[in-house]
């Protein structure tokens, strides 16, 4: 077991760490604050650590016996998955801006409005007549609306100066974000790596991939990713424990990603229809043994996914006057060195290509730097989930050549490759493979994960900090977007860089409570649940081993 007197003092220097770095977010760096954020914890982890032996002295060592039982409740799947989900909200909410960051956001929140208030989701008349209809999926729109009424709710209760609604529906982000990064843990645990991989892959992507960045945004991606990321999890529950609600639940949670961003439809569903079908077909030492079982599990997953298709094609129905209409038709921007304004699907591949990975304003590796560890990893995970492996090159296959012809494949007003973070969640799978590595590895290799699980809480940090659309409207002239393409091809006006140059000018964090004792409160919070989390799978691990 972890030594508990260890665990105290890493607890208090935790603490005083993030009671000092709050501290300096408010009111700002001064001249000493490298000996605060250091000398500090240090100084408090020591005396907590000495202070450790004057129960022990009166009591002796049985003191510390209550460790060994909390954290093998705490590692039970259930509970670490709680853990996770709860540590990652309480921090994603402390970085929430409370308030819309583009017109895509303003959008939805009025599409959510316009469904409670008028029972359809049309924005508002046009000068000629016809109404303006919110093109976006409507699982979003409608997930928001038990925020929205508890944001009014609260208000009338609470009438400060906050916009209580607003800050509510967006929270839905938090949410989604924050669930995502617990069904992480759970898809790695399905997938058959232990519980201290499945945990380390959780966390990191909860900290140092754009999944925490979008969790302020009132974007569809992150719904998108979490409802399909869900949907992959309950496959890999029906294939290993053979429950048919792992089917259903499947096919609903990939319908509803559909009925959010219908390119689901498109591009996910035929890939995973023919896992399931893989799984279902009959065979001797199958799932299925006759053509009888095949037809109705089949129907669990086919039943809610062709539900929600239809639900669909009813809402583009109701908006266009036709099923097969998706309001994007027509959507162009303006004309530049790298595209010339032509609507839709009409970007050349390669350049949309080459921007998702190798461009310093909108690389996937850039943003998410864990990736190249997955990458590096994902000819092990093949040779130990081969068919799982297959599924995720061919999603993401056809996603990239979607959206690398879209002519707006940068998902610009946005922090890095926003049409990405869908694939993000699915590509940091085979993360845990690298992560398995590390008991087996120099410190050549431990040094490298480090180092860029550091680098990329550090570009995190600058997406959170600072809204994109400051930079972008500084860097960009807003009515012409002529010069977008500077900020992702050429290094010195990388929205990274230009982020991280506003911050150490001094620029207003976009941090809704801080400086607030709510704010203080929940990353302390934050703090002890990581810490008896991380206490716990070490401690677990360390009696695994011996």
């Amino acid at each position: 077991m972890l030594n508990p007197r260890l665990r105290l003092g890493y607890l208090l220097a935790s603490l005083i760490f993030m009671s000092q770095y709050l501290w300096l977010l408010n009111h700002g760096f001064d001249e000493v604050w490298a000996l605060r954020l250091i000398a500090g914890p240090i100084i408090a982890g020591l005396a907590a650590y000495m202070l450790s032996y004057v129960p022990e002295y009166f009591w002796g060592p049985r003191i510390w016996n209550f460790w060994q039982p909390l954290d093998n409740w705490i590692m039970r799947p259930g509970i670490t998955t709680c853990f996770i989900i709860l540590t990652a909200l309480l921090v994603y909410i402390y970085c929430a801006g409370g308030h819309l960051y583009s017109t895509d956001d303003d959008f939805r929140l009025r599409a959510t409005k316009a469904i409670l208030e008028n029972g359809n989701v049309i924005l508002y008349m046009h000068d000629d007549g016809y109404p303006v209809h919110c093109k976006y999926g409507i699982t979003h729109l409608i997930m928001a609306i038990p925020l929205y009424l508890a944001g009014k709710g609260f208000y009338s209760i609470i009438p400060t100066g906050f916009d209580w609604a607003t800050i509510f529906t967006t929270s839905l982000m938090q949410f989604t974000s924050a669930a995502a990064c617990g069904i992480m843990f759970l898809t790695c645990l399905q997938l058959g790596y232990s519980r201290w991989v499945s945990l380390a892959t959780a966390l990191i992507m909860a900290f140092a991939t754009i999944t925490w960045p979008y969790s302020k945004h009132y974007f569809t991606e992150p719904l998108t990713a979490t409802l399909m990321l869900a949907s992959l999890w309950q496959l890999l529950r029906f294939k290993n424990r053979q429950k048919a609600s792992g089917l259903l639940f499947s096919g609903l949670l990939l319908g509803l990603a559909g009925l959010n961003s219908p390119q689901v439809f498109m591009l996910v569903v035929p890939v995973m229809g023919i896992y399931v079908l893989y799984l279902l077909y009959p065979r001797p030492d199958g799932r299925c043994q006759n053509w009888s079982q095949f037809t109705v599990l089949l129907l669990f997953y086919c039943i809610p996914l062709g539900l929600c298709l239809l639900a669909q094609l009813g809402y583009n129905y109701l908006r266009y006057d036709t099923p097969f209409a998706t309001g994007y038709a027509g959507d162009r921007g303006y004309p530049s060195l790298i595209y010339d304004g032509s609507p839709g699907w009409s970007l050349a591949w390669w350049v949309g290509l080459e921007g998702y990975l190798f461009t310093p304003g909108k690389s996937v590796f850039l943003y998410s730097p864990v990736l190249v560890l997955s990458a590096v990893a994902l000819n092990q995970f093949y040779k130990r989930n081969r068919h799982e492996a297959v599924l995720l090159i061919f999603i993401a296959l056809l996603w990239m050549i979607f959206y690398t012809k879209w002519w707006a494949w940068h998902g610009d007003a946005a922090w890095g490759p926003r049409y990405t973070v869908p694939l993000t969640m699915l590509w940091f799978i085979p993360l845990a493979e690298a992560i398995s590595w590390w008991p087996r590895r120099g410190w050549g290799f431990r040094l490298t994960v480090i180092g860029l699980v550091m680098f990329g809480v550090v570009v995190q940090m600058a997406g959170i900090a600072i809204p994109f659309g400051d930079y972008f409207a500084q860097e960009v002239n807003p009515n012409s977007y002529e010069e977008q393409y500077l900020l992702h091809y050429v290094p010195h006006f990388s929205p990274i860089l230009g982020h991280w140059e506003m911050i150490l000018k001094g620029a207003r964090l976009d941090f809704l409570w801080l400086g607030r004792p709510f704010g203080s409160m929940i990353m302390m919070i934050a703090v002890v649940l990581l810490n008896i989390l991380l206490g716990a799978a070490v401690s677990c691990r360390k009696r695994a081993s011996q």
